[in-house]
């Protein structure tokens, strides 16, 4: 899910997929639509708008020795010490 207009290159896999909605909306067409279990979220905001409804049972986080531009973190500084 984004809150941007991505474009797909044409060498993606056909599994992968842009959408846009509710983190309940995508969850839903996702598993009817594709019926998919594991979903590949990523993005501070989205992820976190995912938390908050409830629809993250698992996460593994990758941690990358650069910054990848001006984002939306994932955790707050005070979540981060925890």
């Amino acid at each position: 899910s984004s809150n941007k207009d991505l474009k797909l290159s044409e060498n993606i896999p056909k599994s992968v997929c842009v959408s846009h909605g509710s983190p309940e909306e995508v969850f839903s067409f996702l598993q009817q639509k594709h019926g998919a279990k594991n979903v590949y979220i990523d993005g501070g905001g989205t992820i976190r708008s995912f938390f908050d409804a409830g629809k993250i049972s698992k996460v593994i986080i990758t941690k990358v020795p650069v910054v990848l531009g001006n984002g939306i973190p994932l955790f707050t500084k005070d979540q981060w010490k925890q």
